[in-house]
């Protein structure tokens, strides 16, 4: 896992080493173990590495083909590079997989990216004809920035060191999109104006005259077995990714919650690591209640008899470090527990530990969200939305999970309308006067709240899709990759080996949902080692954020409202925001997701003084 950054001339222009190399000091935590560089006519890179596989310096790049043509700049791990060394009989001085994709391109071109099973983002130059080809993993577990204009293209690991090239201006677009959409890094635009990505599952070449970018995977149909033979190629797909996660040289660590996804991946992991070390954090507030998940998870840790690392996260903790998320992230932030995951990274590092198994993806594609439910219902009635069974499915489902009254049976039917405006509870967050009418007027139409629907997938799938391509995933990958590399450790996500995440993903509904419990397959397959752990009811209260944004954080948290700049904010409605605050610490609000939005953003704006 590493860093760079790149400058591509499409003309002989002058090239300011010296400011290059100090744009590209912004992303040397994310390589601490070696550093490397070139400097030709049409092509400059800089390179930070974190090494796990194959420590020895014959690995580090930026590595160069054997003929001198072609030199390559990865970030990332392929998990099949052996396999496909072996298949192609790739002849190579180094155990590394960089020289593996190296040596594939110079045999396959651009094809080759079809063949790579991992997390990745590439560069290669092609210095014979001056061009430069470039590559994003099916899900986009790695980033790619760039500037571009008429004289070069600028990629970068990170955005920060993109920034130096543009006016530095906000992108209303985007702010739109992460208010009332929840979508960050969803799509080809960032919060920065002339700053973008490269899409997931994309490729591309730029070269003097031209530029291009296609896509080369999207998730497909498939046939539909048996149960039987759903659970036996589930558990062969599942087994298989996470045997190819745990390839390394150097230690790892689980981040460990005790729940489906992170206990899934442990039952796997013990087969290939002995006493694997565990990972988890709890809230402790300042009066000393305890909120979290260390609970449940100690209990399945005692009873393997494993060691659970527990960092207990306070008040004054989330307040040292809430800027200094804001800046590693380069976007707002949307809950308290990313700056747990910093601290939790920041404890790997402290370890010597630099790699983590983290569970990422599960609920996405099994669907596991409450709102998923309502979209199973759906396709379960299609012909009969009207009829009583589904509302009293939906009622029975409700009554499950939690005591159910009219407000929330509201809720519920209020998130069948617009999904992305809900938490995955269903529980609807957008308060529309809380903003500025001026940056309304702008950015919303009648066009705004409509969601397109692939006509290939049922109800439920589509559902899926908007978290998959738009809202949690993107989201919860870019605060992954950030909050990681800030601490030198590379986060693998096991369920988004893109086999294993086309299969469950398109898996019939009756599997994903069956009397009424959601990831139902999944579960079934572990029920043995899994199920004596989840007779207790979830703790309810997961994080005590909106807890602590009313009483240990409530002066951080008001003072940031009450400050001259946000009052003379063009994208806010003071007022409003003012009288959703006291309602919010009166109790009458109960989410506090929008509020947290609006705090954030705004610490962001400030930050990058955009």
């Amino acid at each position: 896992m590493c860093g760079f950054l790149i400058e591509y001339r499409k003309d002989e222009i002058f090239f300011n080493k010296e400011r290059f190399l100090i744009s590209a000091k912004k992303i040397a935590h994310r390589g601490p173990d070696n550093q490397g560089e070139v400097f030709k006519k049409n092509f400059s890179a800089k390179f930070y590495r974190l090494s796990i596989l194959d420590l020895s310096h014959n690995a580090n790049q930026p590595m160069f083909s054997k003929n001198k043509r072609f030199l390559i700049l990865f970030n990332g791990e392929i998990y099949n590079y052996l396999e496909l060394k072996k298949k192609y009989n790739l002849v190579t001085k180094t155990n590394s997989d960089t020289e593996v994709i190296l040596s594939l391109f110079e045999n396959l071109g651009p094809e080759m990216v079809k063949l790579l099973d991992g997390m990745f983002s590439i560069v290669i130059y092609d210095e014979k004809n001056n061009e430069c080809y470039f590559f994003r993993d099916r899900f986009g577990i790695k980033p790619l920035y760039y500037f571009n204009n008429s004289k070069k293209i600028v990629f970068s690991s990170e955005i920060k060191p993109l920034i130096n090239h543009t006016k530095k201006t906000i992108n209303l677009k985007k702010v739109s999109d992460f208010f009332f959409r929840q979508s960050m890094d969803n799509d080809n635009k960032t919060f920065f104006n002339d700053i973008l990505s490269i899409e997931p599952a994309s490729y591309g070449k730029v070269s003097k005259n031209s530029f291009f970018i296609e896509k080369y995977w999207n998730l497909t149909e498939r046939k539909n077995y048996s149960l039987y033979e759903e659970k036996k190629k589930i558990d062969q797909l599942f087994s298989h990714s996470i045997q190819k996660h745990l390839i390394s040289d150097r230690e790892i660590g689980f981040f460990f919650s005790g729940g489906t996804d992170s206990l899934s991946i442990l039952c796997k992991a013990i087969d290939h690591i002995k006493k694997p070390k565990l990972f988890t954090y709890t809230f402790k507030s300042n009066n000393g209640d305890i909120y979290g998940e260390q609970e449940q998870a100690q209990i399945i840790a005692d009873d393997l008899h494993l060691k659970l690392d527990v960092t207990v996260v306070a008040p004054q903790m989330v307040m040292d470090n809430f800027s200094k998320v804001i800046s590693i992230c380069e976007s707002p932030i949307t809950s308290i527990r990313q700056i747990c995951d910093y601290l939790l990274f920041k404890r790997l590092k402290d370890l010597n530990i630099p790699v983590a198994i983290i569970g990422h993806g599960g609920d996405e594609l099994l669907g596991g969200y409450d709102y998923n439910f309502i979209k199973f219902l759906f396709d379960k009635y299609k012909n009969n939305l009207n009829s009583n069974k589904f509302i009293n499915d939906l009622i029975d489902y409700i009554s499950q999970k939690k005591k159910i009254d009219i407000n929330i049976l509201n809720n519920f039917l209020t998130t069948m309308l617009y999904q992305p405006g809900s938490n995955k509870d269903c529980t609807p967050f957008i308060n529309i006067n809380n903003f500025s009418k001026n940056f309304l007027n702008t950015q919303i139409n009648d066009s705004f709240f409509s969601i397109k629907k692939d006509i290939k997938f049922n109800y439920l799938q589509n559902s899926q899709l908007l978290d998959i391509y738009n809202i949690s995933l993107p989201r919860n990958l870019k605060y992954c990759d950030r909050l990681s590399m800030a601490n030198g450790i590379e986060a693998r996500v096991p369920f988004l080996d893109h086999k294993l995440a086309n299969y469950l993903f398109t898996l019939e509904n009756k599997y994903k949902f069956y009397n009424n419990e959601t990831r139902w397959i999944f579960k079934k397959i572990f029920n043995k080692k899994i199920n004596k752990y989840f007779k207790k009811k979830k703790n309810s209260v997961p994080d005590p954020q909106s807890i602590w944004l009313r009483n240990d954080l409530k002066e951080f948290f008001m003072d940031e409202f009450f400050s001259l700049s946000f009052k003379k904010s063009y994208f806010f409605n003071y007022k409003s925001v003012i009288q959703n605050l006291n309602d919010f610490n009166k109790g009458l609000l109960n989410s506090s997701f929008n509020l947290f939005q609006i705090f954030c953003f705004h610490k962001f704006v400030q930050r990058f003084n955009i």
